[in-house]
């Protein structure tokens, strides 16, 4: 059914609707900002917070994405629309989640790592980080194992070969976490490795 009137709060708007709206029938109305309002709303955000049924964060206070400094509205758009693309394409539906993509900025040679922590209807998106064990830690907390994982003792592999160090292995410095059979091994992978390591690789026995 057609509405016998419509209100708007935007004075430029209604005048720009004005005329069709009227010319099919439909009363346009401005709608006046209430007085008080605003102080009510403080004092009852207030009293919630004394009661303890809310806290006060600064959620509010700052500004909308859209009046962030140097956000311009064009980039804004740009950047809306490949979200929609994104979220339309559901790339979390084709990947395997023990995957992790290297992804590589046009601009800069900046280097991300994305991985899939969902797919099902309810619980779906990726998770983007600036290295593969920042994406590790990322994706044991969301899966709840990290506890599990500490206690289960795991034979220690070369980063580079897979393969399990007969005698000596060395491990970068730099994160501490990767370990390799030699120093053949260590300087193939660094070729990759130099790209998420937080140091400069050195080779420790």
């Amino acid at each position: 059914q057609r509405p016998v009137q419509i209100s708007f709060i935007d004075e430029k708007l209604l005048e720009y609707c004005r005329k069709p709206l009227v010319s099919i029938g439909i009363e346009v109305v401005k709608l006046t900002e209430a007085t008080g309002v605003e102080d009510y709303i403080t004092k009852f955000s207030n009293k919630l917070i004394e009661r303890g049924r809310a806290s006060r964060g600064d959620a509010a206070e700052r500004p909308g994405v859209h009046k962030g400094p140097g956000i311009q509205r064009h980039a804004l758009e740009k950047y809306f629309s490949a979200c929609k693309d994104f979220y339309s394409s559901k790339p979390w539906r084709r990947i395997d989640e023990v995957c992790a993509i290297e992804a590589e900025w046009l601009k800069g040679g900046e280097r991300r790592y994305v991985t899939v922590l969902g797919s099902s209807d309810r619980t779906y998106g990726v998770a983007v980080m600036g290295s593969i064990q920042a994406l590790r830690r990322k994706y044991i907390r969301a899966s709840g194992t990290y506890d599990i994982e500490k206690d289960i003792e795991a034979n220690m592999l070369c980063a580079n070969c897979g393969k399990e160090p007969e005698t000596e292995t060395f491990r970068c410095v730099g994160c501490r976490t990767l370990f390799y059979c030699d120093q053949e091994c260590q300087r193939t992978n660094w070729k990759q490795h130099q790209y998420e390591c937080k140091y400069p690789s050195k080779l420790e026995h």
